[in-house]
């Protein structure tokens, strides 16, 4: 999984007007020996970077919040995770105002069945 966090390394005003990320990759013990974080700090958050830093990656990367950047990595497969991609449905829901989409609904019914799935085998919801 991949995700990003804004730091701030100094309070001066000057580094305060400029981005500055932390990127953090975990690995799973699927993918490795042993689980494991890594953070790389980086002065922004344009796609040079992940670009820089995984670049020949070849497994599964699932990039918590469908950041572009991540897409420069053409030998990775990409995934996204659910809250992420359930929330591009909500927002385009509320944009559509008094005209509902069918497929919007559906799409968000699916949503909601894939986190009943997830409850059940986290033993936290009564099966029906």
């Amino acid at each position: 999984m991949v995700t990003k966090q804004r730091s701030r390394y100094s309070r001066s005003p000057a580094n305060l007007r400029k981005a500055k990320v932390i990127w953090c990759i975990v690995g799973s013990a699927e993918d490795c020996l042993e689980p494991v974080a890594l953070f790389d700090y980086q002065p922004g958050r344009g796609q040079e970077y992940p670009k820089a830093f995984l670049d020949g990656y070849k497994g599964m990367l699932m990039m918590s919040d469908g950041y572009n950047a991540w897409r420069t990595l053409k030998k990775a497969t990409h995934f996204e995770c659910m809250p992420h991609a359930r929330r591009m449905f909500t927002d385009l829901l509320k944009g559509q105002k008094n005209k509902s989409s069918p497929r919007v609904a559906k799409a968000l019914e699916y949503f909601q069945a894939l986190y009943q799935v997830e409850a059940l085998a986290k033993g936290k919801l009564a099966r029906r």
